[in-house]
């Protein structure tokens, strides 16, 4: 497999075709998806006064969670 990592830098991620099997895809993006929600739940708990109801979820461009 060829990588370039010039499209990392152009667009901030890089296509790994084949990587994870086809049969496991759906397994992940709900996992992912589990993820996202209890973040949004966490963010909505969090959220100062004056901010929207979603919080950080609604106020950030790109609202990112981290997991270990």
């Amino acid at each position: 497999m060829e990588v370039n990592p010039a499209q990392l830098l152009e667009n901030g991620y890089i296509i790994l075709p084949q990587v994870i099997p086809p049969e496991q895809l759906d397994h992940l993006r709900r996992g992912f998806e589990t993820l996202v929600e209890r973040q949004r739940i966490v963010w909505a708990e969090e959220r100062n006064l004056e901010d929207p109801p979603g919080g950080v979820w609604e106020t950030s461009a790109q609202p990112r969670v981290f997991f270990q």
